[in-house]
Formats: C-alpha cells, structure tokens, sequence
C-alpha cells in the first residue's frame, strides 16, 4: 500500500510539473525545454527504481550468445570476456556470427561511463590473446567518482552489495577491481575489508580472461541517491553484511536510563592529497558548549562528541552501533545512520548557506530505516562565521533533543 501511494504521488508530480513547466498557464515559468526534460527523466528514474530488485531479471538484454547481458539499463554481466590492462576500459569478448551488443545504459545527469564501456567492446578475433588464463573469481568492476567522500564511497559499496546479492555470490567470494588511478584514501581499506580481494586494473600483469565479470551500477545512479524512494532494497541486509564484515554485532537494546548522544564533529583535516588545504564546511562553532548543555540536562546519560573521520572505520562503527541519538551537520559521515540500532533517533543541523530542503540524503535515510530523525536550519546571519562555522543555540539544542528523546523513550 505505501509503494501504491508512492508511485501515485510520483505519477502526480510529473503531471503537475508538465502542466506549470510546459504548459506555462501562468506566464511567470521561464520555459526550458532542457531543464524540463531533465526533472522528468529524474522522475521518471525515480518510478523506476520503486520496482522490486527481483523485476531486474525480467528486464535484461541478452547479447551475444548469452556472453552479455544487460539489467535494467544500469548493470551487466559479461562472460568469458578478456581486459587488457594497457588498454583498461576495452573489453574483448567471444560474438561468433552475432552483433556486438545493441543495448544502452540509463544517463544520469552525470552521464554515465557504461555506454562508453560498451561502445569499446571489441569481438574477440582467432588470433588474439592466445593462451590466455581463465579467472573464475566472481568480479565486479568499479569506476569511483568520490573516492574519498563517506557518501558517495557509500552508494559504490551499496551497489557492489546488490550485484553479490543478486548473483548469488558474497563478500567472501567476491573480488572487486577499480578502474580509476586514484590516490588511496582512508576509505580504501574498508573496500579490503568488505571484499575478498580489490585490486587497481594496473595491478593486472597481463590480459586475464574473465568467466564473469559485472560492470557495477554507477555511483551517483545508486537506488541509495533516489531520496524519494519508498524503501530501499535490501538496506537491512546491507546494514548486517558491512557490520558482519567488521565482526560487528548491532544487537545493543533500547536502554531510556541510559542513553548513548554522540555529536559528531565536522573539523578540517587532509582528508587525501587532493585537497592540501583540508578546509570542511558546515562545522559547528560551540562543540563544547552544546556537549555541556546536554549533560547537563541529561545527568545520567552518555553524552560524548567525536571526529569520526580521525578514526579508523571499525572503531566509527563501535561508536554508532551503541549510539541511541546522532546528532552532526549535514555531511558525508551521517551515513553512518546506515548502521545505528534500530531505535535510534537523528537529529541532523543545517548552516545558513545550505538549505534542508534540497538536501534530502540523511532524512531518506532515517525513513529507510524506521528511525526517529528531526532536522534544524539556522536562520540567523549572526550565528555564522567566516570560517563555516556554525553557532547553535542551546536551547534550541535542548528542545529538539528533548523531542526526539520523548518519542524514543515516552515518560
């Protein structure tokens, strides 16, 4: 029922939005033909990716005498296909007596390298890369966008979590190679830890004949960054595969005497050489001051505040695991919200320069998951500084704990 209600309301907006863009009734919208198109194609995209993970199967393209086949316009499977790592993005694949593949990719507003991927198939001739070894390691290919960015990291390791999923495979047998030249980042052990093996195309010595290799959903195109999903497939069986490969148990109860509230804290730090200057946004002015507050309204309870990113990625998942209330800027580590107990609340703040209303990542995720999650947007140009940092009154921090608190734990 509440998927039946989504897709309506979804059917509705595209009406209302080819009446007010195209139709212009009123005079006052700019028309835009582009601009138009593109928020349908989003909705559109959006409808789609409501459909169940299990209609994926339905909707595939096969090729080749079965050697590719594409899902759902967004991923795909090839077989017995060969990669040369000098020449890391072509593909060389068996098409006796047949076309190359005739299929294209969903283009987000980021494009997409997939149809560059599949323009780059070469039929594999008699002649070429004879005695070539077969791997039979099931291998997903990864083209990262926002190698260091918790986030969007986040939506790849999502992505790879649905393609083990949906063939049938596991972290444990499954290897992941990443086609970018990438500085390493402080997220690319977790890729380590979540996967067998994960190796760059460059570590490759020489061509290898793959028996089966996926081409990952791009990033940005993740069912994790449609907002406006119902549900999100799978997000409770992702939530115990990442903490399992951790050796992570969430099993911590509900305890209202003792509640666990952790900030976290968005400071500047080099996160990766790319950016020497280490300036972060969307910090928050009087750390101290609100930790206080709380502590000193809530006694007995666990009041801590910590810089995830400073610590390795085990340590970050300790940390929420045992966390009753989450409280930080909108940021890439809210992610975490991800793998919070499943009582949990959020409660997610916003500077001046950064609307909530066009940021919709954590919220969705806080609904995915059936968590309690309130959000608070300064309005005050006195409460911001020059170097993005944030002042937030306490009181308003009392009060909007108080609520979440009350939900999670009524008197």
């Amino acid at each position: 029922m509440r998927k039946k209600r989504s897709i309506c309301k979804i059917i509705i907006a595209v009406l209302l939005l080819f009446f007010i863009l195209y139709l212009n009734p009123f005079g006052f919208v700019k028309k835009s033909h582009i601009e138009i198109t593109r928020v349908i194609q989003d909705l559109y995209r959006l409808l789609k990716h409501n459909e169940p993970v299990s209609e994926w199967f339905q909707n595939s393209y096969n090729s080749c005498s079965g050697n590719f086949v594409g899902y759902n316009n967004e991923f795909a499977l090839l077989k017995d296909v060969i990669v040369d790592p000098k020449m890391p993005e072509t593909f060389y694949m068996q098409c006796d007596g047949e076309k190359m593949p005739d299929y294209r990719f969903e283009e987000g507003k980021e494009g997409t390298h997939l149809n560059k991927w599949i323009d780059d198939i070469h039929k594999l001739e008699t002649s070429e890369f004879l005695n070539v070894e077969t791997d039979n390691k099931f291998t997903i290919v990864v083209k990262r966008y926002e190698y260091a960015n918790m986030y969007h990291t986040m939506t790849d390791w999502y992505n790879a979590f649905l393609m083990i999923t949906f063939f049938n495979q596991t972290g444990r047998s499954t290897r992941i190679i990443l086609m970018n030249e990438q500085t390493r980042s402080a997220l690319d052990e977790t890729w380590e830890i979540l996967f067998d093996e994960v190796l760059s195309v460059r570590q490759l010595s020489k061509p290898v004949r793959f028996s089966k290799l996926v081409w990952n959903i791009l990033g940005y195109e993740s069912p994790l960054n449609f907002h406006g999903l119902a549900s999100l497939p799978y997000i409770e069986e992702f939530h115990k595969f990442f903490l399992g490969r951790f050796d992570i148990k969430n099993t911590k109860p509900l305890q209202c005497k003792k509640l666990l509230i952790l900030f976290i804290w968005r400071r500047n730090y080099v996160a990766h050489p790319d950016n020497p200057t280490g300036l972060v946004k969307r910090k928050i002015k009087n750390e101290e001051e609100l930790v206080l507050t709380l502590r000193e309204i809530y006694p007995d309870h666990d009041i801590q505040g910590i810089q995830l990113d400073a610590i390795p990625m085990k340590e970050q998942l300790q940390w929420i695991t045992k966390t009753d209330v989450l409280i930080g800027m909108h940021g890439a580590g809210l992610s975490h919200i991800l793998f919070l107990p499943p009582h949990a609340a959020v409660l997610e703040l916003f500077p001046l320069y950064w609307t909530k209303y066009t940021h919709h990542h954590f919220s969705a995720m806080s609904s995915w998951r059936g968590l309690k999650y309130a959000s608070w947007q300064n309005l005050n140009p006195g409460n911001e500084y020059p170097d993005y940092s944030s002042y937030m009154p306490p009181s308003v921090l009392a009060t909007e704990v108080k609520m979440l608190v009350n939900e999670m734990c009524p008197s």
